[in-house]
């Protein structure tokens, strides 16, 4: 029975099997045909999309929209228009799938014949996709504008708001009666604050003062506690945080600006730590908080907190007691100069802005708060002139004394351009000045105050992006000179000086990139629109039907020199890990290094342009510009680069090689893609093109093995025992170790110079480096035997005779000496016709 029941199981399953391979077959056909639409339905619904960008139009026609609302308006228009790219690139590439597959089918048949019903019907539902992803593709393309339209037209609504605000005309105070009504209000409102303590206590109840008297204690006990704490915090701070008063030369500025940063807590801790504590314990009980006094002394604390605050700050950057601490480059009297300037200018900033909050929060009169603007407009006008002028002018008093005795022109003149250039900055500042407070006076408060207050933020914002720029290079510039870069991936520091040089330029465009789109935004500009300009830009854009990113285009370029520096750390560490160990020559070692770099460098190639978005199946296209480019103006380098090739594997000149080129003598260095690079005995790198080393004839002293001969030219005088030089001559080469024994050395009796016997020895050596020390060693061998054996070596001589005399120095001649008894006895008969000649 149970056999019977297996085989039935069996034969079902056998019999299900083709059953299931149908089911499959239909499965993949029913996925093949709705592949596109499947990839379709997961795009965004374009329905939904054109509903929202209808509610937003009439919202901005309508014209009451805040500026939060407008904000979200952007962000959603931004993330929508990206979804909108995406799924207009996702419909192309669905329509090229389409398209590929109509073309798969062939072309329709034009002589009347009917083709297969299955390639008809495939055609049939092809085409109706074709058409239906055309209809999808125009409706993205039609959100897309209407996305663009409409951030348009929100950067239009921002700007008629900005400046409809801005351009807010009020009544002059220019005029008598205004001033005087806004003049008395004034008196009144600083008198009120005045008043406000006493206002206050006289209207709390009883059960109200005796709390305030009960707490009194306690508020003291607990501000003692606070600035106890406070002082043995900042002293913990500055002693393990701060300046370090031992260190000797300028510190790195990245631990300038940590040491700063402690120091400037430790100067605000104490007075955060009691007016905040403070503060605190006043909006707890409630009782401070009441009325216009509470209002006061509430303004009061926030704004001296900041005043402490900001001159911490102050005193950190300029550090006018700690030069060497200092952030900005500047003397130490001009710094303690600034820094004066500011804490002055933010005691007067924050007692205007205080005055400012009170006025509004109390919903003062229009009148009261123009006057208020008017004078806050005029300090910070002033504070601002008043730092300029610190800091563009200096005390030339000295110098005006002792001009005389300055002997240095060009200082001088130095100095007196300084002085005019600061002369112009500080006359633009007042005129500047000037006009945003008559702009203020003339109806427009709301306008010079926002240029004075924007001005203000700038700067602050341009100088903190400064420290940290510089704070930031500095470490990455310590990270860059550690010994780990060097030591465990063996890079060398003219390598890190160039990577250190590329990230600085990197990271300035980066800081002023940031800085830039600050200020913007300080100014009004709509920068969320403008990142999203920027976005699209960076991220892609099409000219006609091609795309374009930037974005990729610097990513591909930053890959191609990354990879580029991989090749060659890895190239080294072939040559001097790897093929090091390997029993081979020296130059087969650099040619396989050189071709691992040529393969490295067109895998980076074709790397980079994959990251940029060209398609590698196009590399017939790419060929055929390449070919027209060579016939430009490429050749010459096409031709360098091929010959390099050539160089590698058919081997004429190999690394290592000494070699005479054009008159260029020298050892090969490197042999590059493009050119070769010749080491000469100076020391000095000739670079020579590939092709020249092919099209011209070249001298390898070294092509089949390192051997040389040598020659060493010896004069003697007339007189000397030639064989006895030549024994000689032969002795010292076979006492140098470098010279070769077979063959052997020889000497040749070459000429009978016009002061010397001419002789020459010749030699061999198995290494061609040493051909400038063998010949200077047998010298010195042959000057020392020369001497013991009494052989000379003559100076060069010159006879000159005097009419039929002979001149001393030729009597004195070896063949002189040796004839000279048959001269004395052929001069004997002259010499006594002359003694009788005298005689007469």
């Amino acid at each position: 029975m149970k056999k019977w029941v297996c085989f039935w199981l069996m034969a079902m399953f056998i019999a299900a099997m083709p059953a299931k391979a149908e089911n499959t077959a239909a499965k993949k056909e029913v996925d093949a045909r709705t592949f596109v639409v499947s990839s379709l339905a997961s795009t965004i619904d374009y329905a939904s999309v054109g509903r929202e960008l209808n509610n937003i139009e009439d919202a901005l026609k309508s014209g009451n929209v805040d500026s939060r609302t407008i904000s979200k308006y952007v962000s959603y228009l931004g993330t929508t228009s990206s979804q909108l790219q995406e799924s207009r690139k996702q419909l192309d590439s669905d329509y090229k799938s389409v398209s590929k597959r109509v073309e798969a089918l062939g072309e329709v048949p034009q002589d009347g014949t009917e083709e297969l019903p299955v390639i008809a019907e495939k055609r049939k539902e092809y085409n109706e996709e074709l058409v239906y992803q055309k209809g999808r593709i125009a409706e993205a393309d039609l959100l897309i504008n209407r996305t663009d339209e409409l951030t348009a037209m929100i950067a239009s609504v921002r700007k008629q708001a900005l400046i409809g605000n801005l351009l807010f005309y009020q009544e002059p105070i220019i005029y008598p009666g205004n001033f005087l009504k806004a003049a008395g209000e004034f008196m009144s409102f600083g008198f009120n604050i005045l008043i406000s303590p006493f206002v206050w206590y006289d209207d709390l109840g009883e059960d109200e003062r005796d709390a305030v008297k009960a707490n009194v204690f306690p508020v003291l006990l607990m501000i003692a506690a606070a600035l106890s704490f406070g002082i043995f915090l900042r002293i913990m701070i500055i002693r393990r945080l701060g300046y370090k008063r031992d260190i000797e030369g300028i510190p790195p500025y990245f631990t300038k600006v940590v040491a700063a940063f402690f120091v400037a807590c430790a100067y605000g801790v104490i007075p955060a730590v009691l007016l905040g504590g403070f503060l605190v314990w006043a909006i707890h009980t409630h009782i401070l908080t009441i009325g216009f006094f509470g209002l006061v002394l509430s303004s009061g604390l926030y704004y001296s907190l900041y005043i402490f605050l900001s001159n911490a700050a102050i005193r950190v950057v300029f550090a006018p007691y700690n030069p060497k601490w200092r952030l900005v480059n500047m003397e130490t009297e001009k710094a303690k100069r600034l820094t004066k300037a500011f804490y002055i200018s933010f005691f007067m900033i924050g007692v205007c802005a205080m005055l400012q909050h009170i006025a509004d929060e109390a919903n003062s009169s229009l009148e009261l708060l123009y006057f208020i603007s008017i004078i806050s407009t005029a300090v910070k006008s002033f504070c601002a002139v008043w730092v300029i002028k610190r800091f563009f002018w200096e005390d030339t008093s000295d110098t005006d004394e002792n001009a005389d005795e300055l002997a240095d022109e060009a200082a001088v003149e130095e100095a007196d351009n300084r002085t005019r250039r600061a002369l112009r900055v500080i006359f633009i500042s007042i005129v500047s000045a000037i006009a945003v407070i008559g702009i203020s006076l003339f109806g427009y408060p709301r306008l010079s105050e926002f240029i004075v207050n924007r001005f203000m933020y700038t700067v602050l914002v341009i100088v903190a992006i400064l420290v940290l720029r510089m704070a930031l290079f500095d470490l990455v510039k310590k990270v860059l000179l550690l010994n780990f870069w060097v030591k465990k991936l063996r890079l060398r520091r003219q390598l890190l000086s160039k990577i250190d040089f590329w990230l600085s330029v990197t990271i300035n465009p980066i800081f002023m990139i940031l800085a830039l789109l600050a200020v913007l935004t300080l100014w009004g500009v709509s920068t969320d629109i403008l990142l999203q300009s920027i976005r699209k830009l960076f991220f892609g854009f099409k000219v006609g039907g091609v795309e374009i990113s930037l974005f990729l285009i610097i990513l591909g370029i930053a890959i191609f020199f990354a990879s580029i520096t991989v090749v060659r750390i890895l190239r080294r560490k072939l040559l001097e890990n790897i093929l090091s160990h390997l029993d081979i020559e020296d130059g087969i070692k650099h040619s396989l290094a050189s071709g691992f770099g040529f393969v490295g460098f067109i895998i980076s190639v074709f790397l980079a342009i994959a990251v940029m978005g060209g398609d590698l199946s196009n590399v017939a296209l790419v060929a055929g510009a390449l070919s027209v480019g060579i016939g430009l103006g490429l050749q010459n380098i096409v031709n360098n680069f091929v010959s390099g090739i050539i160089l590698l594997f058919e081997r004429p000149v190999k690394v290592g090689d000494w070699v005479i080129i054009n008159g260029e003598e020298g050892k090969i260095k490197q042999i590059n893609i493009r050119s070769t690079e010749v080491e000469t005995f100076n020391r000095a790198s000739v670079i020579i093109p590939n092709a020249t080393l092919l099209s011209n004839s070249v001298t390898n002293l070294t092509h089949g093995n390192n051997w040389m001969r040598f020659k060493v030219p010896v004069g003697v005088a007339y007189g000397s025992d030639v064989y006895k030089v030549k024994q000689i001559l032969l002795e010292c080469a076979a006492a140098n170790k470098k010279v070769l024994k077979k063959p052997e050395p020889y000497v040749l009796f070459q000429n009978f110079g016009s002061s010397s016997l001419d002789f020459e020895l010749r030699g061999y050596s198995s290494n061609i480096w040493d051909g400038w020390a063998i010949p200077s060693e047998l010298r010195f061998e042959i000057n020392r035997r020369f001497i013991e054996e009494g052989i000379e070596i003559p100076f060069q001589q010159m006879v000159v005779h005097r009419g039929s005399e002979v001149a001393k120095a030729t009597q004195e001649q070896f063949y002189a000496l040796r004839n000279k008894k048959a001269e004395q006895d052929e001069n004997e008969p002259v010499k006594t016709k002359k003694a009788k000649n005298e005689d007469k």
